[in-house]
């Protein structure tokens, strides 16, 4: 099984210190150019560069067609990275594709990929027991999907997602479905 990920899983896995997991779930994971780019090049020196750098089960593809890249970029308001993600998933048919960024997944569900985000890919990693999982209070939300992984938490409570990183909010909620 394959996947095609963008740069926002990768990092977030990195910085969690579960990247190798995603290779227990598959063998071999894609990115693009524009993610390699902006996850080894752009983003030497911070979590996810040596990492992903290093990962051999991570392979950078080039599209098929990057001329017609910034088009699709423009004409659908995302990154690089996100469309080219978007772009490579459907040119080798590989599902899921693991993104995080709303427009993006959006996009990916129109044009028939399944998604797998950052926290679907924590509960995963939790259901084939990779993580433990604890009960949390957070606001006025009573959490039993939560996962504690080296001081940083996944609080989901439906329909929202929230990333913490030692008890501050690092990146805000995410609509689920996961």
């Amino acid at each position: 099984m394959t996947a095609v990920a963008d740069s926002s899983p990768l990092v977030i896995l990195a910085k969690l210190g579960c990247l190798d997991f995603l290779n227990r779930i598959f063998p071999r994971v894609y990115i693009s150019n524009e993610v390699h780019y902006e996850v080894v090049i752009a983003g030497a020196g911070l979590p996810g560069a040596s990492e992903v750098s290093k990962a051999e089960w991570i392979k950078v593809k080039s599209i098929q067609n990057p001329a017609g890249l910034h088009s699709a970029q423009q004409k659908y308001g995302l990154g690089p990275g996100e469309m080219s993600t978007i772009v490579l998933a459907k040119e080798l048919g590989s599902n899921p594709v693991l993104l995080d960024d709303y427009r993006a997944r959006k996009l990916a569900k129109v044009e028939g990929l399944e998604i797998l985000g950052s926290v679907g890919l924590l509960e995963t990693f939790y259901l084939r027991r990779y993580l433990t999982i604890f009960g949390v209070r957070f606001g006025n939300c009573w959490s039993t999907k939560s996962i504690s992984i080296n001081d940083c938490w996944i609080v989901v409570c439906d329909p929202w997602a929230f990333l913490l990183f030692k008890q501050t909010v690092c990146v805000s909620s995410w609509p689920l479905p996961i």
